[in-house]
């Protein structure tokens, strides 16, 4: 995932985006009994395919937008939907007509400018891409995601300075923006201003602790650097992040990555009670592997992320952890044997994990780690 699919799927996409002027509450079923007792309901059939999109059956969301403007040939926000829609389907072409058409209806639209601009740059034309982004900022010139959307062309593209000074812009009408800082933290790390590039992953992270992408682009600067120590805390971060599937193993993920000597102790016994008490779950193990870790006692950590893989050996994210704990101890074969398991479980890991697990692979012959992971405040 690049940084423009940040931009579109975390605080900024358009499916969410979209103005609805009631909030969606229907079920696609409700909506298919209204679309039954009135089949001229243009916003029935918008609203359904706002459902299907929802649940990632997108060609039948195009079928319901496409409907909804035959009924409604002036529906904006169906243009923009529809044209949403083919962007998830791959298909370009048809996401440029739409916006088209809602800019045509609506030249202030700027969703419209957003969505094309973003689908010219994946698709080479820089020129038009720079002129729907340079719209925005004209039609909002005090909108801090459209700094950010231009700032992350002008990164990518390797005008360093002038994507610096959209995400400054960015950041000064939206301090709270956690995108602008990853993004703001990337130019400053490929500019060699480290510590600038930590200060603004940190802030990102305090912004959203859940927010893997900050831990990911700061592992990323820590590996660039050489301290691949503290890139591996952040990676099991973000690795225990995806392994969280509720509030609550989050908060224990937290306490933690946090956590003094004193309160590691006591979250120790805590797991100890669990797993004597005979709850075999893979998740007290994993945890209690992670303050092992911070507690340096790696073969502790390592026979609990053992156990955690018995009790769970579908899960390739556990046989990635122990790889790491293995290359923290600098034994190079046990590494290298759990990442290569990692990499060819039967079950797809996602692209992030996959992207680190594989970059570790090759950092095996390079160096020796330090002995600690070190988690970074």
């Amino acid at each position: 995932m690049d940084k423009w699919t940040y931009l579109l799927e975390f605080e900024d996409d358009p499916d969410d985006l979209i103005a609805v002027k009631e909030v969606f509450s229907q079920t696609i079923k409700d909506l298919s009994s209204v679309i039954k007792l009135n089949p001229k309901d243009a916003y029935a059939y918008y609203n359904r395919g706002l459902g299907y999109c929802k649940i990632s059956k997108i060609d039948k969301a195009i079928v319901n937008f496409t409907k909804a403007i035959e009924l409604n040939p002036n529906f904006i926000e169906a243009y923009i939907a529809r044209g949403n829609a083919y962007r998830k389907s791959g298909t370009p072409d048809w996401v440029i007509q739409d916006c088209t058409n809602a800019i045509d209806l609506n030249p202030t639209y700027t969703l419209a400018y957003i969505i094309r601009g973003f689908t010219y740059y994946k698709k080479g034309d820089l020129g038009r891409a720079l002129a729907d982004f340079n719209k925005v900022i004209e039609l909002n010139p005090k909108d801090a995601r459209a700094y950010s959307i231009r700032g992350n062309f002008y990164c990518q593209n390797n005008n360093l300075d002038k994507a610096l000074a959209d995400f400054n812009t960015a950041i000064e009408f939206k301090p709270n923006g956690v995108n602008a800082y990853i993004s703001r933290g990337i130019v400053y790390s490929n500019k060699g201003d480290y510590d600038s590039a930590t200060a603004d992953f940190n802030m990102a992270i305090k912004l959203y602790p859940k927010y893997s992408a900050a831990y990911f682009n700061r592992g990323n600067m820590y590996r660039k650097t050489g301290n691949l120590d503290l890139a591996i805390a952040d990676y099991i971060k973000i690795i225990i992040l995806d392994l969280c599937y509720n509030n609550i193993q989050f908060d224990h993920l937290v306490d933690i990555l946090y956590a003094d000597n004193d309160k590691l102790n006591k979250k120790l016994e805590e797991y100890d009670n669990y797993i004597t008490s005979k709850m075999l779950y893979p998740d007290y193990y994993y945890f209690r592997g992670l303050v092992y870790t911070k507690k340096s006692a790696w073969d502790k950590a390592i026979a609990d992320f053992t156990m955690a893989i018995e009790l769970s050996p579908l899960i390739p994210e556990l046989k990635a952890i122990l790889g790491m704990a293995y290359q923290i101890k600098n034994d190079k074969e046990k590494a290298k044997y759990w990442y290569q398991e990692t990499l060819t479980h039967k079950y797809q890991l996602t692209s992030r994990v996959k992207e680190i697990v594989q970059q570790l692979l090759n950092d095996l012959e390079k160096q020796p780690l330090k002995n600690q992971i070190l988690i970074p405040k």
